[in-house]
């Protein structure tokens, strides 16, 4: 029996999505790997930033690579169109509610530029968008 391709036929703009959503968190990823190194050239890009670090504590720094690494993991299992990516990009939505709530609450943060609260907003409404896209392809069939 031969299947019929255009119902099975997955759409380029989910593998344009999935491929976004790799390289988005792999960016978070190398944040991430270049804060926790304490790489004084990438940080000293904002005045504090290196000293900020150096504070932060273990638990603060394990969760918010918790929050990156399991929505990289989610990306690149929505890549491979697994299902289980949409309770990981949970994991990763609540690890990022923790992870910024110590660093915007914390009182040693750096008066940071404007700019780095507007990327902030962006990288919550990608998780956002990730989250409910992987759960409407989930919902189409898309993911299995």
């Amino acid at each position: 029996m031969v299947e019929n391709s255009s119902v099975n036929k997955t759409p380029w703009w989910f593998w344009a999505v999935s491929v976004f959503a790799v390289l988005w968190t792999l960016m978070g990823l190398n944040d991430y790997y270049n804060s926790i190194t304490i790489n004084v050239k990438y940080l000293s890009q904002i005045d504090g930033m290196v000293e900020f670090m150096q504070a932060m504590p273990v638990w603060a720094k394990g969760v918010w690579g918790l929050a990156i690494g399991s929505a990289f993991l989610a990306s690149v299992l929505m890549l491979l169109r697994k299902k289980i990516a949409v309770p990981i990009y949970i994991i990763a939505l609540l690890a990022m509610f923790v992870s910024f709530g110590y660093q915007f609450s914390t009182p040693n943060k750096p008066d940071v530029p404007n700019w780095v609260h507007a990327f902030t907003a962006l990288i919550w409404a990608i998780a956002f968008f990730l989250t409910w896209f992987s759960r409407k392809m989930t919902a189409r069939g898309i993911l299995r």
